[in-house]
C-alpha cells in the first residue's frame, strides 16, 4: 500500500521496488492512469504489475536505465514473470490458480 510517508499504518511500503496493482472493473480506469502515473514518480520503484482480475492479462511496467519505463504483456497461463529486482518470478498459473478467469 501506498501512503504518506508521516503514515504508521504498517501497510504503508516507504520505498517499495516492486507494487502489485490488482485492477477491478470500478477504478480500472483510474488505476491505469492516475495511480500508475503516481507509482512511476517513485524513486524506488523499479517495476509495477498491474493485474487484471476479469481476464489473464498482467502489464508489466519495468523502469530503465534512463528513467522511462518499458511494457511488458503476459497473457497465457504458461508465461513467468521474471522479477530479478527482487530475485523471484511469478507463474501466472500461479497468479491466477483457483480462480473463473
Amino acid at each position: 500500500m501506498i501512503g504518506s510517508p508521516e503514515s504508521d499504518d504498517p501497510r504503508y511500503a516507504r520505498n517499495p521496488v516492486v507494487v502489485i496493482e490488482v485492477l477491478s472493473e470500478s477504478i480500472r480506469r483510474i488505476d491505469q492512469t492516475e495511480k500508475r502515473q503516481g507509482y512511476f514518480h517513485l524513486p524506488s520503484l523499479k517495476v509495477l504489475l498491474l493485474v487484471d482480475s476479469e481476464s489473464c492479462h498482467v502489464v508489466v511496467h519495468r523502469r530503465q536505465p534512463d528513467e522511462g519505463f518499458r511494457s511488458e504483456d503476459y497473457q497465457d497461463r504458461s508465461q513467468v514473470i521474471e522479477l530479478p529486482e527482487i530475485e523471484a518470478s511469478l507463474a501466472l498459473a500461479d497468479l491466477y490458480e483457483d480462480t473463473a478467469v
